[in-house]
């Protein structure tokens, strides 16, 4: 090889392992970016960082710094493989409700040093309504009886079961060989339809009115926050009524009554040969916002 060829043969080495050194930027991802919480509360921002293995990038250090410059959080990580972690943040009791907290969160690649920035913000709030919770209730349904325990009775006290007479209930629950063990709301006909297959009136018009609709996610995640922003859209049955057929052990509900409460239901057990549903229940204690 000449001395021409090996000149430029070092010449483009050179240039394109100083690009590489150079041009490495991490990717960095926030959430959640936006947020409400109450002074005391303690907010949990996920974050990840991912190298840019492709530039020949690799983690540095990573801060967690506010709107002026106060620095909360000062990490330094290393390597090539993505870090996925938290930082926790608890809003200040002398907090004022509508006050803007924001965050800025900084990677920095550990081969080029440039900066990747996301950011957060938290908005100082009243808060959500307090939760109630209840479990192992017990609801059956046999069509052949008005004074079946069938309404649910959702109090701040926590939750009773009513017969098929009771005109404050939020919830209803039927059973049926073609749809299995079932929710819908108190003013649903299919429930006059299966007790009018007995010959028996079940009045509708003076039942309350509950949007219902099936969860998809975990329990657990069910909290005061998440139940006060549930977006709750009707599942709908055969006949346009508001309900979830044919439920199964560890399947959710979601549901907001008339007077704008919402709160969630889980399927604990069932017995067909009884026609009973164990279920958990947890629920506003008031209507949020």
């Amino acid at each position: 090889m000449n001395l021409k060829k090996i000149i430029v043969l070092i010449s483009f080495v050179s240039v394109f392992f100083s690009c590489r050194n150079t041009s490495s930027e991490v990717l960095l991802t926030i959430s959640p970016e936006f947020t409400y919480a109450t002074q005391g509360e303690t907010v949990s921002f996920v974050y990840v960082i991912i190298p840019d293995l492709l530039s020949d990038g690799e983690l540095g250090e990573f801060y967690v710094r506010d709107s002026i410059g106060s620095e909360y959080f000062h990490e330094i990580y290393s390597g090539l493989n993505s870090v996925t972690d938290s930082f926790l943040y608890t809003v200040p009791d002398s907090a004022a409700l509508g006050d803007t907290i924001k965050f800025v969160f900084t990677a920095v690649d550990g081969n080029s040093d440039y900066v990747t920035t996301s950011y957060a913000v938290i908005i100082v709030d009243e808060g959500y309504p307090e939760i109630v919770e209840a479990s192992n209730i017990t609801s059956e349904f046999i069509s052949t009886s008005l004074t079946t325990k069938m309404m649910f009775d959702l109090t701040s006290s926590g939750v009773t079961m009513e017969d098929g007479q009771f005109i404050d209930g939020e919830l209803a629950f039927i059973w049926y060989d073609t749809i299995g063990y079932s929710i819908c709301s108190p003013n649903a006909d299919l429930i006059a339809l299966l007790f009018n297959e007995n010959g028996i009136t079940y009045s509708t018009e003076d039942k309350q009115v509950t949007k219902i609709m099936k969860y998809i996610g975990d329990w657990k995640d069910l909290t005061q926050t998440s139940i006060n922003n549930l977006s709750i859209i009707s599942d709908t049955l055969y006949n346009g009524d508001i309900g979830v057929l044919d439920l199964i052990e560890g399947d959710i509900i979601v549901f907001e009554t008339t007077d704008g409460r919402k709160g969630a239901l889980l399927v604990n057990t069932n017995s067909k040969a009884e026609k009973l549903m164990n279920s958990d229940l947890k629920f506003q204690i008031e209507a949020g916002k």
